[in-house]
């Protein structure tokens, strides 16, 4: 699998000893999947997040790529292209397996399914970065929210028994924020949400659709997609799995000199100029 990387990325500290848990961090509003074709079609798609999983006893480190979501189609037909009844398409890669979310109506047991390799051929993930710099306090994150500057997560989660890890990293859609009393909560996803009490043969077949939520350091909220009941014996996927971990929360802003304490730095070079 070939990565290609594109663009110029930085993690800035904002105080000594933050930085980045993956580097460099990835510019979501560019970055994308693509495939070399099968069947007909060389889709492309739009990376939502990304996860990493290690295991420090294996040394294995793997990279999970989640993809947009669309829905199920009649690729290239003339006319009546979505499929009925629908369903939402998910599309998750990696080096060695896919993975395709099928959430439809009612819930079905075909919602995972773990493929090797992809079925569109040979992927390349085409990450582009940015310049971002590390938010280390509250103050920070308030005014690079104030600013409407892009926002990147990074949060960690690990395993004490096995010492496995797993960074996920999202772009945040949705970020609370009081100004007054100078506080914020990351309300975003769909993510990828891992079980890294599982060995690495059972990681595809064990990832998890989530929404994360935080409002500080050393910890993450998630609700995970799993079937739902809806009234009598009917169950539809949806969003109503409630977990709380441990974590490590990175929040990064790019850092393309609009935010404001770079204001001042902007002043003094232009009067050393």
């Amino acid at each position: 699998m070939l990565l290609a990387t594109t663009g110029i990325a930085l993690a800035l500290c904002g105080a000594e000893g933050a930085e980045a848990l993956i580097t460099p961090p990835t510019d979501y509003g560019r970055s994308y999947v693509t495939t070399a074709g099968g069947a007909g079609n060389e889709p492309v798609f739009w990376l939502e997040s990304r996860c990493r999983i290690s295991d420090p006893a294996t040394g294995e480190v793997r990279d999970y790529y989640q993809c947009a979501s669309c829905k199920s189609e009649d690729t290239f037909a003339t006319h009546d292209l979505f499929l009925d009844p629908n369903y939402d398409f998910l599309p998750v890669f990696s080096g060695t397996e896919s993975v395709i979310f099928r959430r439809r109506l009612p819930a079905a047991e075909e919602y995972r399914q773990v493929v090797p390799d992809s079925p569109w051929g040979a992927i390349t993930p085409l990450l582009r970065t940015a310049q971002m710099r590390v938010l280390t306090t509250p103050d920070e994150v308030v005014a690079a929210i104030g600013a409407a500057v892009p926002i990147v997560c990074q949060t960690e989660l690990r395993d004490e028994v096995s010492g496995r890890t797993a960074v996920i990293e999202y772009p945040v859609k949705t970020m609370n924020m009081n100004s007054i009393r100078r506080i914020y909560q990351v309300d975003t996803g769909p993510v990828l949400l891992p079980d890294l009490t599982v060995p690495s043969d059972q990681w595809s077949a064990s990832l998890r659709l989530a929404f994360i939520a935080f409002n500080e350091d050393g910890w993450a909220d998630f609700v995970v997609d799993e079937p739902t009941p809806a009234g009598g014996e009917v169950k539809v996927h949806h969003f109503s799995r409630r977990l709380h971990f441990a974590a490590r929360n990175v929040i990064l802003a790019l850092d393309d000199g609009s935010l404001p304490w770079e204001a001042p730095a902007r002043a003094a070079k232009a009067a050393g100029d």
